[in-house]
């Protein structure tokens, strides 16, 4: 994700090292968990099981490495080192709290039962809110100067968007979740068996999934104007995602519903978008003789 700076033979600045460092320190955490897990043994749901600080620490530190893909092909500014390296901080510190309340065996979040307890959500609370903001900026920069091949800041700025919807999401549905907890209701739960975490966590990656596939169009030998629209199905693809959890959320209705028709024609139209995106790349992939592939 450096190849810029080391194409030119620059050393990456300060604030794209840290992110980097601090995603993979993240990374290594969540494997060090899974590995727990899978030798221990252990309840998968629950407030206090391994899986939180396990998905925490994987997806926050993948989270960061395509942050920091995205920040070292901006124009650097002063400011930028402090801003990037207080950005990793705070998710490092995060993802640690979260690490600390799974080891001390009560809930991360919506937990307010002790003092120290509504510290450390209040905390998590200023550190994502401080967080967001430096991706927002981040945002707003990549649409404007993004130093990037064409396909690559398609894929950036479409995972970015994303990225900021789940953010936003996320920060409904820890206002949903207070106010369910003040109620006596179970904060994870929207009306009859909504999940607040899935409208929340379907978009949060798909700059990953944009990024990847960028690489995979490549190295099929695809086009570049076939591979910008395999993009576009694919960005439409998470879109429908994205708004399918919202609706089925919003509607107090379960991740899979056991019935009902209009869920699954967004369902559909989803997994449409994607079958497309690997038609449109099979399409434009060329063997060695050059000849492109026609289906």
């Amino acid at each position: 994700m450096l190849d810029a700076h080391k194409t030119s033979g620059a050393r990456a600045p300060f604030g794209v090292r840290v992110i980097f460092l601090a995603g993979t320190m993240l990374v290594l955490s969540g494997v060090v968990y899974a590995i727990r897990l899978a030798v221990e043994g252990g309840p998968w749901p629950g407030d206090t099981s391994l899986r939180k600080p396990l998905l925490f620490g994987l997806s926050t530190g993948v989270t960061l490495w395509s942050t920091g893909w995205v920040v070292a092909a901006l124009p650097r500014r002063r400011i930028d080192d402090v801003l990037y390296a207080s950005f990793a901080l705070a998710l490092v510190v995060e993802v640690v709290l979260i690490d600390l309340q799974q080891w001390r065996g009560v809930a991360s979040h919506f937990n307010h039962r002790t003092p120290f307890d509504a510290a450390v959500s209040t905390a998590m609370t200023i550190l994502i809110g401080a967080a967001t903001v430096v991706l927002i900026d981040v945002t707003r920069r990549a649409f404007v100067d993004l130093r990037l091949a064409a396909d690559d800041r398609l894929a950036a700025r479409a995972g970015l968007a994303l990225l900021l919807v789940g953010c936003a999401l996320g920060g409904v549905i820890s206002a949903i979740g207070e106010s369910n907890q003040v109620a006596g209701r179970t904060p994870e739960v929207y009306g009859e068996a909504g999940v607040l975490k899935f409208s929340h966590g379907l978009p949060l990656h798909g700059i990953q999934v944009l990024f990847l596939q960028v690489r995979a169009l490549r190295w099929l030998g695809v086009p570049a104007g076939e591979r910008q629209r395999s993009l576009r199905a694919s960005i439409a693809g998470l879109a429908a995602l994205t708004a399918y959890g919202v609706v089925q959320t919003a509607a107090g209705a379960p991740r899979v519903p056991p019935s009902g028709l209009w869920p699954w024609l967004l369902a559909s139209a989803s997994v449409g978008a994607f079958a497309a995106a690997a038609v449109v790349g099979a399409r434009g992939r060329r063997p060695r003789n050059g000849a492109p592939i026609r289906l």
